[in-house]
């Protein structure tokens, strides 16, 4: 089973993340990337779980970089299957806007929110 495009956006950031943090020769950045790359549920969870097994520490690390990617930074590469309108971006509050701080409308993948380890 395929995962959705939205979960799949996710972990393509996520990966990039990681890629950046960890090197991209890291089993766990190749988990992930692997996991985008294929879009199989199989290979998600096998990524989440390397994931999960980083210390908490790194994975807060890798976390903000991707919350950061998300937000503003360069989105990831993204592959032809999944097309660019899959999750349609939030517009960004403009600079000195009182909602800078505010969630996001949408919550995020359950993989993000486990907290297991």
């Amino acid at each position: 089973m395929d995962i959705d495009p939205l979960e799949r956006r996710a972990l393509g950031i996520l990966s990039e993340a990681a890629g950046e943090r960890l090197g991209p020769a890291d089993p766990v950045a190749r988990e992930l990337r692997r996991a985008y790359d294929s879009g199989g549920a199989a290979d998600r969870d096998r990524a989440i779980g390397a994931f999960d097994a980083l210390p908490g520490w790194r994975r807060g690390e890798i976390g903000r970089a991707a919350s950061e990617r998300a937000r503003g930074g360069e989105p990831p590469d993204v592959s032809p299957d999944v097309p660019p309108d899959a999750a349609p971006e939030a517009p960004l509050p403009e600079d000195g806007d009182a909602e800078d701080d505010a969630p996001p409308d949408a919550p995020p993948p359950p993989f993000l929110l486990r907290r297991d380890g």
